[in-house]
């Protein structure tokens, strides 16, 4: 069974920690996004099925232009000057990857990233890696760098500030429907940008008949007060606080 959920992200001052001259560092990569405060004012609204209850902003880590064309010698270019890549978190390299979202393919990778190995400020690598947001919601990375990727001319690039990032990612909660067979009002997390979104596989939820009936995802209170007319009426009592959000892909076999 395939499942989606939040990934557990380490703090910063955790991952400074230095380890042993000895011990290998990690290719293991990580696409951490940060959740922003929110705009709307909490309220009170009533939201149908699969309608937003709340949605924030997410903006990467770190943000990347390309300073020149990037690609393999006398080959085409995979990315052209301009072009904007998130960084991804991992030790060792840096890595940024496509910050457009690509639905996956059913065989083979879609996203592709750039290796800076020796972090001088110019990229000499490329490999493609998996979305593990399948629905092309948002670019999100799991698995490693490779120790030699694809080699291409080495082009630098340049920091932005995060809130450049010219594509808007969001995190929010979705009315999810209440439930056939128990007493559910089902909420659900959810990510991505305005053309495409994926949701967490688990789904949280409330009674859908004892009002007043609070919940609490990624640090936000809600209250559902009523259903009516196929719609329930929630009252926002804290938006979702600024903190890290990830997510990782597993599979269990039953």
């Amino acid at each position: 069974m395939y499942k989606v959920s939040i990934l557990a992200v380490v703090g910063a001052s955790v991952l400074a920690v230095l380890s042993s001259a000895a011990q290998a560092q990690s290719r293991a990569l990580n696409t951490v996004w940060l959740i922003q405060p929110a705009t709307e004012t909490p309220g009170e609204r009533s939201v149908g099925y699969a309608e937003w209850v709340l949605k924030q902003t997410l903006l990467p880590e770190g943000l990347f232009r390309l300073d020149g064309d990037a690609g393999p010698a006398g080959g085409a270019s995979k990315f052209t000057v301009g072009t904007q890549l998130i960084e991804v978190r991992t030790e060792g390299a840096i890595v940024a990857c496509d910050a457009i979202a690509r639905r996956q393919k059913l065989i083979g990778a879609s996203q592709y990233c750039l290796v800076d190995y020796d972090r001088d400020g110019k990229f000499d690598g490329m490999f493609a890696v998996a979305n593990i947001s399948k629905g092309g919601g948002m670019p999100t990375i799991q698995g490693q760098y490779p120790k030699k990727a694809k080699a291409i001319v080495p082009v630098a690039y340049s920091r932005l500030d995060p809130a450049e990032l010219a594509t808007h990612y969001f995190v929010g909660i979705r009315n999810a429907g209440k439930a056939a067979l128990y007493d559910r009002q089902n909420f659900q997390i959810c990510y991505g940008s305005e053309s495409a979104t994926d949701c967490l596989t688990d789904w949280d939820y409330t009674s859908a008949s004892v009002f007043p009936a609070s919940i609490e995802l990624l640090g936000a209170k809600l209250t559902a007060l009523s259903r009516e007319d196929g719609k329930v009426r929630v009252r926002i009592d804290a938006t979702m606080p600024s903190q890290p959000f990830g997510i990782i892909s597993s599979y269990k076999i039953r």
